[in-house]
Parts: structure tokens; C-alpha cells; sequence
């Protein structure tokens, strides 16, 4: 993980890479990348290869917890879940935990 935007989920060395190449970000590129930096992105996931899994910082204390599906194309879940002591330096492992569990209760539901 990186120390400047942890929230990219880029490797330190992946984010030196990047800048050493100094490739030209397509239009595309540049749109989806400031979509990470604002959206600050705390934990993410993916079941079965399937379904993407995100929790996004709305406050301080507080994420949005979103489930999409990527063979229908529409999101399953999306609720406000906390974030146990701010996620300063990441999540919490009991808050990890309570997502996975959530998420898996939603698909295996479905």
C-alpha cells in the first residue's frame, strides 16, 4: 500500500512506477483516477469474482457500504455503516469483518 493515497490501492512501487513512466493518462484515465481520490475509498473487495465490494468514507466516523454486481450491471446493497476510530490509517478488523459478513449474507441471499 501506498503512504500518500492509500485509498487507490497501489503499491508503493506501482505509484513509482507510474510517476518514473510519466505515461499521458487518457481523458478516461484522469476522470477515474480523480474519481479515487475523491471518493476515498476505505476497504474494497471482490466474491466470487463477481461482485465488487467498496466502503467509502462519507464522515469522520461514518462509510457508505456498496455491493455491485458485475454480470447484472446494478448495485445489490448500498447502506451507511461506521468506521470505528475515524479509518485514519485504514480500516478496523472488526469493522472488515462485519463488512465481509454483511456481504456475503447479501449474496448468498440472492
Amino acid at each position: 500500500m501506498n503512504n500518500e493515497m492509500p485509498w487507490v490501492n497501489l503499491t508503493q512501487e506501482e505509484v513509482e512506477e507510474l510517476r518514473n513512466k510519466k505515461h499521458k493518462l487518457t481523458e478516461y484515465g484522469k476522470q477515474k483516477l480523480r474519481k479515487l481520490m475523491n471518493e476515498q475509498i476505505i476497504w474494497t473487495a471482490t466474491l466470487d469474482d463477481r461482485y465488487e465490494c467498496k466502503v467509502t468514507r462519507n464522515s469522520h466516523y461514518s462509510g457508505q457500504l456498496k455491493v455491485f454486481d458485475n454480470q447484472e450491471k446494478k448495485y445489490l446493497y448500498d447502506e451507511e455503516v461506521r468506521l470505528s476510530y475515524g479509518a485514519t490509517f485504514g480500516p478496523d478488523a472488526v469493522d472488515v469483518v462485519e463488512w465481509q459478513d454483511k456481504v456475503v449474507e447479501i449474496v448468498d441471499g440472492l
